[in-house]
């Protein structure tokens, strides 16, 4: 009998063995394939999201200066400034006014008569903003609009806005609602199969749901997406066949697998595109002070942020990393916002103490970022005299629009500081032509001071050069009092920067001096340039 049941098991192994591994080979395509599926449902719902913030975001900070613009509803200069705005956003079509339930102008139609009657809005926000979508015969038949009103001011959403989305990969479809799924502002593809706000995910599963929402504080935006029928057993035959004669490399293909989905889930992209999403930045400060009388008069707002294992990130490698994600819009607005609330009791004190914010090229030429920065000051109650937007040197010689957007941000009353000065390529009649407001050396040269090299007289010269420009300087990366004392004797109002007057730190653990009575230093928020008082 035993021998009979050797006998037996001998034949039956391989047999369960040849079953057990196509049986496995069929569970690990279809991991890998389900893998694949989610990394493009992935990619088109992180996509749909920022989208879609940013349609929030530039519909709410143009309804907020519209209304804080002064002009008369509907008259001439009213219409005209309207349309201007309207001209400089991609994502919004257009803007008008509203009076009693009733739109009365807008900026591509001009007046209407007789005004056109708004249907009742479909929801009204926990800020005052009343929403409206796919509402037809607006003006005209044939036109289907979404819009947002607050106020007296209403605007419309472009028809090209979610253009990119409109066709999203066979299998998925998505929806884009508020954080409970109440109310649904957009719809891609199938969406039969979407449960809003619940996130499903399984290596093996036949569906897939991903759940996202735009972090806590500002625009209420949500995205759940979704791909249905991952099924490995409804590809071709011969398709099936093949997978499951290599069966007895399963193991080989679900050990890879599984490494790579573990790679992606943990890589430093996906961990900072994560660390957006949830706010997860947060703000250093370091000194700025005034090397004459040694008072801080400022402070350099500087990005942070650790990955999964509290390991910090240096900004050198993750600024780049958002910028070719495309996420720099993202992560510059939220530097922007934490930097501000980290310390908005020194911005409205009567110190003069201003804060000193790291921008793009990009960011200063965009005018929906201009108008996104003053919102964020007006509902802080901050003056734009007490915000420098550095820029560094290397990006002025790259942007022929560079030079409309600073003096854009100077008239609002903003100044404009050249960063890493001397390592860029510009020549020093380009930056002459620059309406910048200050210069800041950096370090590199800083520490050639007390070497007697010829990179220690260049410190010399840009030093000495600020006062025919008319322009202000701040020396960073000063370490030691001789190299402190090097820079003053050239420049009396230089402002200083480095671990000589201490390492970027939290809000709460910034020093304790204040600035008070009259400023000895030529760059501080009081020396705002004529027609911008602070």
């Amino acid at each position: 009998m035993r021998k009979k049941d050797l006998i037996g098991w001998s034949y039956g192994l391989p047999f369960a063995a040849l079953l057990l591994g196509g049986v496995l080979a069929l569970l690990g395509a279809q991991m890998i394939l389900v893998k694949q599926d989610r990394e493009r449902l992935d990619e088109y719902a992180s996509g749909l999201l920022d989208r879609a913030r940013e349609v929030a975001m530039v519909s709410a900070d143009l309804l907020a200066l519209v209304q804080h613009s002064g002009n008369v509803p509907c008259s001439k200069d009213d219409i005209a400034e309207l349309r201007v705005l309207a001209f400089q956003s991609r994502l919004l079509r257009d803007v008008g006014r509203v009076r009693d339930g009733r739109i009365i102008c807008t900026a591509g139609w001009g007046d209407l008569v007789p005004p056109v009657t708004l249907p009742p809005y479909r929801l009204e926000t926990a800020r005052g903003v009343r929403l409206w979508t796919s509402v037809g015969n607006i003006v005209d038949p044939r036109i289907v609009a979404d819009m947002a009103g607050q106020g007296d001011v209403i605007v419309f959403t472009s028809p090209n806005a979610f253009e990119l989305f409109e066709h999203p990969p066979a299998g998925i479809g998505a929806l884009v609602t508020n954080s409970d799924s109440g109310y649904v502002f957009q719809r891609f593809g199938d969406v039969r199969h979407l449960e809003g706000g619940k996130e499903q995910y399984s290596m093996l599963g036949r569906s897939q749901t991903l759940y996202q929402c735009s972090p806590p504080g500002g625009v209420d935006v949500c995205v759940t997406a979704g791909y249905h029928e991952i099924n490995i057993l409804k590809r071709p035959l011969p398709l099936l066949a093949g997978v499951a004669g290599l069966g007895g490399l399963a193991g080989v293909g679900l050990g890879l697998a599984l490494a790579s989905w573990r790679r992606e889930r943990h890589s430093l992209a996906m961990q900072l595109r994560r660390a957006l999403l949830h706010g997860d930045l947060h703000i250093h400060y370091q000194p700025l002070v005034c090397l004459r009388d040694r008072r801080m008069v400022g402070a350099e707002a500087l990005a942070r942020w650790e990955d999964d294992e509290g390991e910090g990130v240096s900004p050198e490698d993750f600024i780049p990393m958002a910028e070719h994600m495309g996420l720099m819009s993202s992560l510059t607005r939220q530097i922007v916002r934490k930097a501000l609330d980290g310390v908005r009791e020194r911005l409205v004190d009567d110190s003069g103490f201003y804060i000193s914010i790291n921008l793009t090229a990009s960011n200063i030429a965009d005018a929906e970022f201009h108008l996104f920065l003053q919102k964020e000051l007006a509902s802080r109650g901050i003056s734009p005299c007490r915000v420098v937007l550095e820029i560094t040197e290397r990006s002025t010689a790259k942007h022929c629009h560079l030079i409309e957007g600073i003096e854009a941000l100077r008239a609002l009353g903003y100044r404009i500081y050249v960063d890493d000065f001397g390592t860029g390529y510009s020549s020093l009649s380009y930056l002459a032509d620059l309406p910048i407001d200050a210069i800041k050396v950096d370090k590199m040269f800083t520490r050639a001071i007390g070497s007697g090299s010829a990179t220690e007289r260049i410190v010399e010269q840009i030093c000495a050069m600020v006062g025919p420009l008319g322009i202000g300087l701040v020396v960073e990366g000063i370490e030691t009092e001789q190299q402190a004392a090097y820079v003053q004797a050239i420049v009396p109002e230089v402002i200083g920067q480095g671990w000589l007057f201490g390492h970027p730190v939290a809000a709460d653990r910034l020093g304790e001096t204040e600035v008070t009575g009259e400023n000895t230093c030529g760059t501080s928020a009081s020396d705002a340039p004529e027609g911008r008082d602070c």
